[in-house]
C-alpha cells in the first residue's frame, strides 16, 4: 500500500485545513501522522532541522500506515517539506507513477512572515524577522530560518519540477486566497481531481488561526516544548488546544516593516513573473497589491 495523492506544499498555505477537510471525506484515507516525510528523509535528517519532527525512513514503515484502511479508498500523504527539495518529485513518481499532486500556494511575503510568527510562538526562533531576511543574524541557525521563511517562498522552480516529472493533468494548484475566500468551491475541485465525490458533507472551521502570547509569561509557557510535550501526554487530544486557549491572544499581527516587505519582493518579483506564466494568472499584480495595502 502506497498513496495515491499528495499535498505536497507549501508550508503555511492552507495544507492543514485541507488535509483535515479531506479526512472528513469517506471516499479518503489520510494517516493520523499529517507529515510522514518519507521522499524528503535524506534532506531533512541531513539539513537537521530544528523542528524534531516525526520522518519515516522505512518503506515497510511506510506503507504500514496505509495498511487496513479499506478498499475503494484514495490515499494521501500531506508532507509539506516534498516542495521544496528537488530530488523529490522524482522519487515519487519512482514509486507512485500514477501519483496526483496538490500544491497549495500563498503571497510568498505572507507565507514567509506567517511561518516566521508561527516558529517563534512555538519557542524555535528568538530573533527578528527583519535580522534572518536582511542576514544580520549571527545565530547558528541562520540558514534553516532563512531556507524555511524565505526561500520556500521561490515557488517558480519547485512548481515547474513537478509539473515536468508529472504532467499538467496529475498537477492540481491552489491559491491560499483562493481557498480562504471560497473553501467549498476550492474542495470540489480537489474532489473532482481525484476523482471522488464532490457531494459529502463537510464541517468547515479555521485551522492554524493566528494567536500570539498575551505577555511574556505566557509567551515563556507557550514556547516551551517541554510544557507543551508534557500537556500532549496528559491530556493527548485536549491538551495542544487547552494550552493555546489559555496563553494565546486573539492580537493582531504585529506589522511587517515596509524595507523587510521592499525587500523580499526585491528577491520575489522576478520569481513570481515566472510563476505566473506557468499558472497563467497575474499573481505579481494579485499578491504586490495586498502587501501595498
Amino acid at each position: 500500500m502506497l498513496p495515491d495523492f499528495f499535498i505536497v506544499g507549501a508550508p503555511k498555505a492552507g495544507t492543514t485545513s485541507l488535509y483535515r477537510y479531506l479526512k472528513q471525506h469517506p471516499d479518503v484515507f489520510l494517516p493520523d501522522i499529517k507529515e510522514p516525510n518519507f521522499f524528503s528523509s535524506t534532506e531533512l535528517l541531513a539539513d537537521n532541522l530544528y523542528y524534531n519532527a516525526k520522518i519515516i525512513t522505512d518503506l515497510q514503515e511506510y506503507r504500514a500506515l496505509y495498511s487496513g484502511d479499506g478498499d475503494g479508498r484514495v490515499r494521501g500523504d500531506a508532507s509539506v517539506s516534498y516542495l521544496f527539495y528537488p530530488q523529490v518529485p522524482q522519487r515519487i513518481k519512482e514509486m507512485v507513477p500514477d501519483a496526483r499532486i496538490i500544491i497549495m500556494l500563498r503571497n510568498p511575503v505572507d507565507r514567509a512572515y506567517s511561518h516566521y510568527l508561527m516558529d517563534k510562538r512555538l519557542g524555535y526562533v528568538n530573533i527578528s524577522f527583519e535580522e534572518i531576511v536582511m542576514r544580520q543574524s549571527t545565530h547558528k541557525l541562520q540558514r534553516l530560518f532563512y531556507q524555511q521563511f524565505v526561500e520556500i517562498g521561490l515557488y517558480a522552480d519547485q512548481v515547474e519540477r513537478y509539473l515536468k516529472v508529472f504532467g499538467e493533468n496529475n498537477v492540481h494548484i491552489i491559491l491560499f486566497e483562493d481557498f480562504a475566500e471560497n473553501a467549498f468551491d476550492c474542495l470540489k475541485q480537489v474532489c473532482l481531481f481525484l476523482d471522488i465525490s464532490p457531494e459529502y458533507e463537510l464541517k468547515i472551521e479555521q485551522h492554524n488561526a493566528f494567536g500570539f502570547p498575551g505577555n511574556k509569561i505566557s509567551g515563556w509557557i507557550y514556547g516551551s516544548r517541554l510544557v507543551r510535550k508534557c500537556f500532549g501526554s496528559i491530556l493527548p487530544k485536549a491538551g495542544k488546544k487547552f494550552l493555546k486557549d489559555l496563553v494565546l491572544s486573539d492580537k493582531q499581527k504585529p506589522p511587517i516593516s515596509r524595507e523587510v516587505v521592499n525587500t523580499l519582493w526585491n528577491l520575489y518579483e522576478k520569481d513570481v513573473e515566472r510563476l505566473s506564466i506557468l499558472l497563467k494568472r497575474d499573481l505579481v499584480t494579485c499578491w504586490r497589491n495586498q502587501d501595498e495595502n
